[in-house]
């Protein structure tokens, strides 16, 4: 935990203010700031995808992961139209995000706190990764840094993936491929839950890492399932072109991608 030289008394009520180092809408939560928000304090939460990237750039830095996490923190600080005497930073580690949020609201005078993404943010100039990236000087981390997938094939090839796929939001109860249909696009699952469907009977479910409607792209055949969202869901989507270029210019994922299929074919 770090708390900013110029932070606010404890017995002052804060406003807290969740930031994402990764997400395009990472610092949203910024626009949701009020008069009445006298004193905030800027949270960023070591988990999941922002941690990993933030870890990614102190062992690159070799500096302390707190430390890297309070620089991001301080350029989100230039952002906000506050005394710099007003905002604090806490910088809070774990494995659970919404217990560490928990704690960090039972341990501080808290008055309320903001998340990104509760309303639709103002346009930024550029992602927020991209952003933090130019601050570190080199290229954005890839979203799927902390998936699966990137524990099986090189760091290359996955942020090649990331480079080629489109990132698309898909809310939770969301159909996403109808069985019998014609696939025309592979889903590399970045946050949230995919269940594949079959005659109304549940076969799998997918996380972060994972590729779904790949199989219709290497046969030409129609989807053989349903794949429905059970979560609100991040994927980076693969149209036929992008799906072909990963197959040529990524070996190994490309071969993670036929053992998958085969795998599942086999289970069904």
């Amino acid at each position: 935990m770090h708390l900013s030289p110029a932070a606010p008394p404890s017995t002052t009520p804060t406003t807290l203010v969740l930031v994402d180092p990764t997400a395009p809408d990472g610092e949203s939560a910024l626009d949701q700031l009020t008069a009445e928000d006298e004193h905030i304090t800027l949270v960023v939460l070591l988990w999941d995808r922002g941690g990993a990237a933030l870890r990614t750039w102190a062992d690159e830095e070799r500096i302390g992961v707190a430390e890297a996490a309070s620089m991001y923190l301080e350029q989100v600080a230039e952002r906000v139209d506050r005394p710099a005497e007003s905002i604090a930073f806490e910088v809070s580690g774990g494995s659970n995000a919404h217990l560490e949020l928990s704690m960090l609201e039972k341990s501080l005078p808290v008055r309320r706190t903001v998340r990104p993404g509760e309303r639709q943010p103002t346009p930024s100039p550029a992602p927020i990764r991209d952003r933090i990236a130019a601050r570190f000087g080199r290229t954005a981390p890839s979203l799927l840094v902390s998936s699966a997938i990137a524990k099986k094939v090189p760091a290359r090839e996955v942020a090649k993936l990331d480079e080629l796929g489109t990132v698309r939001q898909i809310p939770a109860a969301t159909k996403l491929v109808a069985e019998g249909s014609a696939g025309d696009s592979a889903f590399v699952i970045v946050d949230g839950m995919l269940s594949i469907e079959r005659a109304g009977r549940h076969l799998a479910d997918l996380g972060p890492g994972e590729v779904a409607g790949e199989l219709s792209l290497l046969t030409g055949a129609p989807c053989n399932a349903d794949v429905v969202a059970t979560a609100d869901t991040e994927v980076l989507v693969l149209d036929p072109d992008a799906f072909s270029q990963v197959l040529e210019d990524c070996p190994k994922l490309a071969s993670h991608l036929l053992r998958t299929s085969v795998q599942r074919l086999v289970a069904a």
